[in-house]
């Protein structure tokens, strides 16, 4: 064998060695962008849990409301009772729950969020504002 076929298999086998460093790292990538991608997911539907249960709560206490209001509380009374503020009492007892959730008194505030659509799946999706 000539010394030029031995160059020639050396530099293969480099090229081959090369290329397979390049596969395993593409590999390595993909499996990190699908667990991320999977993890993304999980918490999309445990988001869309949480809103559900959360929209189920606020028809709770909706009722809760509506039955202090029947039982002849003032709002006023009804904000005391509760710890919600005042104004919520009233949205909430007007039918406007869904469009903003109730404000503790006790000095806590919800985070403001804005809510994009994303072009893909067509899921909102929150970003602090």
């Amino acid at each position: 064998m000539s010394s030029t076929a031995n160059a020639s298999q050396g530099a293969r086998a480099r090229a081959r060695a090369a290329q397979a460093r390049l596969k395993a790292d593409r590999v390595a990538r993909d499996k990190r962008v699908e667990d991320a991608t999977t993890a993304a997911y999980a918490a999309l539907d445990a988001r869309d849990a949480a809103q559900d249960a959360l929209a189920r709560a606020d028809e709770q206490l909706v009722s809760a409301l509506e039955q202090l209001r029947a039982e002849g509380e003032p709002v006023a009374n009804i904000a005391t009772l509760t710890g919600l503020a005042a104004a919520d009492v009233r949205r909430m007892l007007s039918g406007q729950s869904k469009k903003q959730q109730p404000t503790a008194t006790a000095g806590q505030s919800p985070a403001d969020e804005h809510v994009a659509q994303p072009a893909a799946e067509g899921r909102p999706v929150a970003v602090a504002g």
